[in-house]
């Protein structure tokens, strides 16, 4: 029989579950944790803590597994689904993180929002986007990252949301499912859209379906949990 392992990047917890192809839970696991809220309105995470989370969660549902005689070997795929993460987690070129991403609880771009409403066609936005003006949506938050923090802004390569960061880490692929990219970087995958002096255009990602496989698990990165023919799903 084949298996599949599910994992879900929350707010508070990352949650996984061990399931066979009809869907019966085999095992599962959680590993909580709190974002960090260093001022009023402010809601972030360095993304180490969700990877350290997704780790933990994967290692302990094939140990769970292995107990309820599952092997290793059986399991076929890992997909990571995760919560809406708002500005996306700033990277260089190198991949490494520059700053906690902003969750969607993060509401510390008011200024911002009020820029907006001042200065961009909203008709347009909403054509392009699907979005209104509310610090909720990720390009606000993209915009305190450039008002606020310039020398982030200016090394920043992509916005990664969470679990796209996380695929990233399992399988050296960078790639997301457009479930996740659009309500953080509508206007980069619809098309492109001037906002000052911000252009935020199609090249940030590859974007597929998310039930699409991304790549293999790199073995060298999970094999004390995984066997490395385990393949790594891009969505929920």
């Amino acid at each position: 029989m084949e298996y599949v392992i599910g994992v879900d990047i929350g707010t508070q917890s990352t949650k996984a579950l061990l399931v066979d192809r009809q869907g019966a839970i085999v095992a599962q696991h959680a590993s909580s944790y709190q974002p960090d809220t260093p001022k009023p309105l402010w809601a972030e995470q360095w993304p180490a803590v969700w990877f350290k989370a997704v780790t933990e969660c994967i290692a302990a549902c094939v140990q769970k597994g292995k107990q309820a005689g599952v092997a290793a070997d059986s399991i076929k795929a890992v997909c990571v689904s995760s919560l809406y993460g708002g500005s996306g987690i700033p990277v260089d070129s190198e991949m490494r993180p520059l700053h906690p991403c902003l969750i969607w609880m993060d509401r510390r771009a008011t200024d911002q929002v009020e820029w907006v409403r001042g200065n961009i066609d909203l008709e347009q936005l909403y054509a392009i986007t699907g979005n209104g003006v509310d610090s909720y949506y990720g390009y606000t938050k993209m915009l305190w990252l450039r008002d606020h923090a310039p020398e982030v802004w200016a090394q920043t390569r992509y916005f990664l949301p969470p679990n796209a960061y996380v695929i990233y880490m399992l399988t050296g692929e960078i790639e997301t499912a457009i479930i996740f990219a659009l309500p953080t970087v509508g206007p980069a995958i619809v098309g492109s859209m001037a906002i000052g002096d911000v252009y935020v255009t199609a090249t940030f990602m590859l974007v597929l379906s998310a039930t699409l496989i991304v790549g293999n698990i790199i073995a060298d990165m999970l094999l004390a949990m995984l066997d490395p023919r385990v393949r790594q799903y891009g969505g929920a």
